[in-house]
């Protein structure tokens, strides 16, 4: 009979090697998973961030564009007011002179 207890503790030793190697198989397995699935969270977050980088660089050359347009806009309107300014001197000039002629005239 030793045979059949040395049979049966093989076999013992081998079932409990198995399951080591199955519960380190699971572990690694599980600890594999975990790392994949942090790995894409931060592969998803650095894609994140340069997406709203991209999106401030844009928001921030529209204002800059809005600003020039802000600007030109002004530079045409102090213009037309210098514009306007000197036509208004212009009329009070003619206005004197025809003020001055016109009893001349007649």
């Amino acid at each position: 009979m030793p045979f059949l207890s040395i049979g049966a503790e093989t076999s013992k030793t081998a079932v409990e090697r198995t399951k080591a190697t199955a519960v380190t198989t699971g572990t690694l397995g599980l600890g594999l998973a975990l790392v994949a699935t942090q790995l894409g969270l931060i592969a998803g977050t650095a894609a994140t961030n340069l997406f709203l980088d991209g999106l401030i660089a844009t928001k921030n050359a529209g204002g800059a564009v809005i600003n020039k347009g802000v600007s030109v806009e002004k530079a045409i309107e102090h213009q037309v007011y210098t514009a306007l300014n000197m036509a208004q001197d212009l009329a009070k000039v003619i206005g004197k002179s025809l003020m001055l002629f016109l009893p001349l005239a007649h």
